[in-house]
């Protein structure tokens, strides 16, 4: 995932990110991870399911 497809995700979310503030870490299994900052200048930290059924594991971790 590319920063321009983090920002449309976000603005599909409501989020007005600056694009040059995305930073991404590919690092995680389930989720991609991207730290970002809002024109506000509230940051986020997004974590971006890599395939569905990794939502799975939101819902486990929510009742935790």
């Amino acid at each position: 995932m590319n920063t321009l497809k983090v920002k449309q995700l976000a603005n599909k979310e409501g989020l007005n990110i600056l694009e040059d503030s995305i930073v991404i870490n590919e690092s995680g299994v389930d989720f991609q991870v991207a730290h970002v900052k809002e024109q506000n200048g509230d940051k986020w930290i997004l974590r971006i399911p890599r395939r569905p059924e990794s939502m799975r594991h939101v819902q486990r971790e929510k009742k935790h």
